[in-house]
């Protein structure tokens, strides 16, 4: 892949936060919509293991994408969900989510 296909671009209207429990509807709705089979309560159920490691990427107040990073017990960890609309797509997005999930990982497995 070309450099000049993804072409980062910057977002003032950008922010990365922490996800709530009710995101958890938007989380689920973008995996559902990619193909993947997310249960009914898996969502809620993977959101209790590790809150603090969900985020939102929002643009101009809007959810544009997400992630989740999950520590279990600091032994190990799990990235998923890691998913930005397609309209999105190819503009940075991804990079600044997975950049905020990876700040939170120090010491993993270490």
């Amino acid at each position: 892949m070309s450099a000049e296909k993804c072409k980062p671009i910057k977002f003032p209207g950008l922010r990365i936060r922490n996800a709530g429990p009710d995101d958890m509807i938007f989380v689920m709705q973008l995996a559902e919509n990619e193909g993947w089979n997310p249960g009914i309560h898996d969502g809620d159920c993977f959101y209790r293991t590790g809150p603090d490691g969900f985020f939102i990427a929002e643009l101009d107040g809007e959810p544009a994408g997400c992630i989740s990073a999950v520590s279990y017990n600091g032994l190990f960890g799990f990235i998923g969900l890691f998913i930005v609309k397609p309209e999105h797509r190819r503009k940075g997005i991804g990079a600044r989510l997975w950049g905020a999930c990876k700040a939170g990982w120090s010491g993993i497995g270490a």
